[in-house]
């Protein structure tokens, strides 16, 4: 199986990460790569 990668901005999102993440761990298709990208603008 090919793998996905999943990119999840991250930057002020404290309410809704959690159910993002239980989103992706509760898929079917298993060959997931997440990265969690938090950018700030100085």
């Amino acid at each position: 199986m090919d793998t996905i990668s999943i990119i999840i901005p991250v930057y002020n999102c404290e309410k809704y990460i959690d159910r993002c993440l239980s989103s992706i761990e509760g898929q079917s298709y298993k060959e997931l790569a997440g990265y969690k990208i938090e950018h700030k603008k100085l």
